[in-house]
């Protein structure tokens, strides 16, 4: 405990408001979009445009991501926090690739067509329905 009273007392911390800016911003925006779309908004109007620009998760997780860097990393020297940014995106590189290639991936056996031939080649398999992700996985 006396170690978390040092670490506690060595760094000057952002305030609550500054630290939940970039979380909550864009859960706002993109439920406010998202009631938008629910109660049935004009779609023709300026304010549902605007809406739906900034609800857009793309959007507003930039806008988050925004406010986190030029808000939390105000006092930071701008090399070290351009030096903090850039090895996050390495270590988030490889996950992003993945992830988008599993994406791609998705949507080629969606339009191909695949993706019913497969399942129903599986459902025809005679073994239980719950080790068919084992198979698939193996």
């Amino acid at each position: 405990m006396d170690q978390l009273d040092e670490i506690m007392g060595n760094k000057e911390l952002p305030g609550l408001g500054e630290s939940l800016a970039p979380i909550l911003i864009p859960l706002v925006l993109i439920l406010s979009k998202t009631v938008c779309d629910f109660v049935g908004v004009d779609k023709e109007s300026f304010v549902y445009s605007i809406i739906t620009l900034l609800g857009s998760p793309i959007v507003a997780l930039a806008l988050g991501t925004t406010l986190a860097v030029y808000g939390l990393g105000k006092d930071i020297p701008k090399d070290e926090l351009m030096s903090i940014m850039g090895d996050s995106i390495k270590d988030t590189g490889m996950i992003m690739l993945i992830t988008g290639a599993g994406g791609s991936l998705g949507n080629i056996i969606k339009v191909s067509g695949i993706g019913d031939v497969l399942g129903a080649t599986v459902v025809s398999w005679p073994i239980p329905a719950i080790l068919i992700p084992v198979l698939i996985g193996a």
